[in-house]
């Protein structure tokens, strides 16, 4: 059986399941105990960055004064009369995606 000293994703849902179903072991160290609470499970899992997630736009196709700087901006923008994103929108498939699921999840959560 292979085994491996560390495994790094971005499917924190997913890692965080394999550590509940009891295939990790604990680590503790001063580096660790330094993390705030929300950066560890149980000792077993560790969040080691933020996860990157931004919007992109072109800015000849969409003028400053649009551009959304909240969700529910996005959201008004996306159901906009003129439709200016129609076809243009590109984000994770949640299907395919163990952390485009998990920020679904998120999203969901917040509403």
């Amino acid at each position: 059986t292979a085994a491996a000293d560390m495994l790094i994703s971005a499917s924190m849902d997913l890692q965080t399941k394999l550590v509940n179903d009891g295939h990790a072991l604990a680590h503790r160290s001063a580096q660790t105990e330094a993390l705030p609470a929300w950066a560890q499970w149980r000792h077993e899992v560790f969040g080691i960055s933020y996860e990157p997630v931004a919007i992109v736009y072109n800015t000849r196709k969409l003028a400053a004064a649009r551009v959304p700087r909240t969700r529910r901006q996005l959201l008004a923008l996306l159901r906009a009369p003129d439709a200016p994103l129609r076809g243009r929108v590109g984000t994770y498939d949640v299907e395919r995606s163990g952390v485009g699921y998990l920020f679904a999840t998120q999203d969901g959560q917040v509403g």
